[in-house]
């Protein structure tokens, strides 16, 4: 970086469903319904209504100790973000479980909701599991005076290290916490949550002996069937199979908890569904949340895919992803900014949220291999409106570290769009976007914060450092390749 000075429907009959190996448990009761009450808001960890940012840089050294992993923490306020603020979460510190070690990648995996019931988000952090520690999770309690500021220390947890995602998959009113190892073994640990980080109940479902080759890639949530339960979806299987990439999966919640069967989807003369990153949320405001997932590359000759990547766009419907209904969009698409290009990864990243305050979702595309002024891989992101009908290319933003008032300059190989993630950090009812450089200054990393308005996305904003919150920031950190799911 260089400174510049300012200036499921029909396409459910092709369902592949028998995908299930459930696992030995005991019978579990169904869950006592509590009296409904809002939830607190997500990724608020000290409460005062406006959402924070965690940040996690697990190939960060930590006192020396190589890919130990750290987090940096950026509260919001009715500003927006602290710009010269950051709290720094690691093992061995703040009373959580530690000491930090080498290869221990904590942060790798991210998740935030209340899982106390107090008021205050907790973070629930993965981190690589080992023969020495049988509990790679470690869920750290959010106060008023933030996370692991109250008089509870963070606690280590058993579960899929991972891919980690929340929600309320069995609809009592308790927040729970779905995991996945590499492997696609999903743990549910369900709500409520004691002080000693103690679920409720806990369910395990291991992959199918006929998935030997296959792994978890991504792993997300949101309520796809609008039936007021959280369901889990992920990507699924070999990426190194005839299709290129892991298949789209689909959990549903229940009363009872997550479903134990995987559904899989195809497009009618396409094959399978298929991608390299994910999202889901409200995108046409119907109660339904909607699956957006990309293909970044082609793959084959015969691919359907454009060369420089496409997104697709999954509609919720009472039983799932409607395949009946998916539209495709690439940067040859008339109204999207750019032009389909090799290698430039057209959805490195995604991310869903309303930005411009008018009720329905935009949807925040990474290119991180997008040519900048002659400099390859130097990066950029993409927006997409939603609206009743779905997204739009009428109205797209496109961004770059060249775009005027972005106060830094492009470079090759920054990787500028690699990670995105929406929060609406001012309470204002508009998500404001950051974005990742994992490729910056030789992947140290960087993240900027960008504002909104009601047109959207705007060039405005700042951007943060792990040296910010007082950590060592180093070539390789990649500071910013993760944020809560």
């Amino acid at each position: 970086m260089t400174r510049r000075t300012p200036t499921l429907l029909a396409a459910l009959a092709a369902l592949t469903l028998p995908l299930l190996t459930p696992a030995p448990a005991a019978a579990t009761p169904t869950p006592t319904p509590i009296p409904p009450q809002s939830p607190p808001l997500k990724d608020d960890f000290n409460g005062d209504g406006y959402q924070d940012l965690a940040i996690g840089a697990p190939r960060a050294a930590v006192d020396g100790r190589k890919s130990a992993g750290h987090i940096a923490i950026v509260h919001g306020t009715k500003s927006g973000l602290e710009e010269n603020a950051q709290q720094s979460i690691r093992r061995g510190a703040d009373r959580i479980p530690g000491p930090a070690r080498a290869d221990d990648l904590f942060g790798r995996a991210l998740t935030s909701a209340d899982f106390d019931r107090d008021g205050y988000a907790d973070l629930l952090v993965g981190a690589t599991a080992t023969e020495e520690s049988e509990r790679p999770l470690t869920l750290v309690w959010g106060s008023r005076k933030g996370l692991a500021g109250g008089p509870v220390p963070a606690v280590r947890l058993a579960g899929g290290e991972a891919f980690l995602t929340s929600g309320d998959f069995d609809g009592d009113g308790h927040q729970d916490a779905t995991t996945s190892d590499e492997r696609g073994t999903l743990t549910v640990l369900y709500g409520p949550w004691a002080k000693d980080g103690t679920p409720a109940r806990t369910s395990v479902t291991a992959p199918g002996e006929d998935d030997h080759a296959d792994r978890m890639t991504s792993l997300t949530a949101g309520d796809v069937n609008g039936d007021g339960i959280t369901d889990a979806v992920g990507l699924f299987g070999d990426p190194g199979n005839s299709h290129g990439a892991a298949s789209l999966a689909y959990w549903p919640g229940s009363a009872t908890g997550l479903s134990r069967t995987r559904a899989e989807f195809w497009r009618p003369g396409r094959g399978p569904v298929t991608g390299d990153a994910l999202a889901v949320g409200e995108i046409d405001r119907d109660g339904y949340a909607d699956i957006v997932v990309s293909r970044t590359h082609r793959e084959t000759d015969e691919s359907t895919t454009p060369p420089g990547g496409q997104v697709t766009h999954l509609p919720g419907s009472p039983l799932g992803p409607d395949i009946t209904r998916a539209r495709d969009f690439d940067q040859d698409s008339p109204g999207v900014a750019g032009t389909s290009k090799d290698l430039w990864r057209f959805g490195s990243d995604l991310s869903i949220g309303d930005m411009n305050g008018d009720g329905y979702g935009e949807l925040a595309i990474g290119v991180e291999g997008r040519t900048v002024a002659g400099r390859k891989n130097a990066g950029g992101v993409v927006t997409l409106r939603g609206s009743r009908h779905g997204l739009l290319t009428s109205g797209t933003r496109s961004l770059t570290q060249d775009t005027k008032r972005v106060d830094t300059q492009a470079e090759t190989d920054d990787r500028f769009g690699s990670r995105t993630k929406l929060v609406d950090f001012n309470g204002d009812g508009r998500r404001e976007l950051a974005v990742t450089a994992e490729g910056e200054n030789r992947s140290t990393g960087m993240v900027w914060l960008f504002r909104s308005n009601r047109s959207g996305l705007t060039p405005d904003g700042f951007f943060v450092h792990a040296s910010d919150g007082g950590m060592a920031a180093a070539p390789g950190d990649r500071f910013g390749s993760q944020y809560t799911s």
